[in-house]
């Protein structure tokens, strides 16, 4: 995944190319939330593929997530991730 119109600035922050206006992005006040990227809902194998439905789409936005991981974590953004569960009972 490319992020066009996309600008590092020298402060570590980033500004998205963005019409009206540039979208300013600093570590200090930005944070990625990845929600239920768990291999439940996006592998063969998981919940969700063994209950009938189709996951071959997830590939590439699994690859997109982890891209935006990785740029996250290299901008120093905080990175949250949520993970459905259930308890045992």
């Amino acid at each position: 995944m490319t992020l066009p119109q996309t600008l590092p600035r020298h402060d570590n922050s980033l500004v998205l190319g963005a019409k009206p206006d540039e979208f300013p992005l600093s570590p200090d006040e930005t944070a990625l939330i990845v929600v239920d990227m768990q291999n439940a809902y996006a592998s063969p194998g998981g919940y969700l593929d063994l209950a009938g439905f189709d996951v071959t789409g997830a590939k590439p936005v699994i690859a997109a997530v982890a891209e935006t991981i990785e740029i996250s974590r290299k901008l120093g953004f905080t990175i949250v991730f949520f993970q459905n569960g259930w308890d045992a009972e």
